[in-house]
């Protein structure tokens, strides 16, 4: 039986983006709403930004970040919306900055310096009842996590509020 390949792609493709969508808004409704525990891992430094994104973009009342400019460069058009939006924010950067919200806050650490040293981390915190965490080495995360359980929702906050607490205590002397 003779196999038209772009149309069987094309369909495939569709397909794919259909599920793709079902899948999305399902685990939407899971996470909004629901006590339900969910934790998702990401694989991919990809998977890591766009969630990210999507978390930041859903934020209602507070958003804590702590991470590298690179990474927080990517979000910051979201951010800046989120600020005229009256939303909490507060974005801690352990490299220079390129831009910078209101509550921003940074070390201004050479990123070579980092690299020798230090695992790339990011931690975000969503209306405190969302954490995405993750490592980076080249372009993929060692690790990279979403969840709602309380438990590592509350400890991924607290570290970043103790890291800018301490950023702050340490410029003004």
């Amino acid at each position: 039986e003779a196999i038209y390949g772009e149309g069987l792609l094309k369909h495939l493709k569709k397909k794919n983006q259909e599920d793709e969508l079902v899948l999305e808004n399902s685990l939407n409704e899971l996470l909004d709403g629901h006590s339900s525990l969910i934790s998702m891992k990401l694989p991919e430094y990809s998977d890591l930004i766009e969630e990210a994104l999507k978390e930041i973009k859903g934020a209602k009342k507070e958003i804590l970040i702590r991470g590298w400019n690179e990474e927080i460069d990517q979000f910051y058009p979201i951010l800046k919306e989120k600020e005229k939006e009256g939303i909490i924010l507060h974005v801690l950067s352990f490299t220079p900055q390129d831009r910078t919200i209101k509550n921003s806050y940074s070390y201004n650490i050479d990123a070579g310096t980092i690299k020798e040293n230090w695992k790339r981390g990011l931690g975000i915190s969503i209306d405190k009842n969302k954490v995405i965490v993750g490592n980076k080495i080249g372009n993929d995360p060692i690790q990279g996590l979403l969840t709602n359980d309380p438990l590592i929702v509350e400890s991924i906050r607290d570290q970043i509020l103790l890291d800018i607490a301490l950023f702050k205590s340490r410029s003004s002397l």
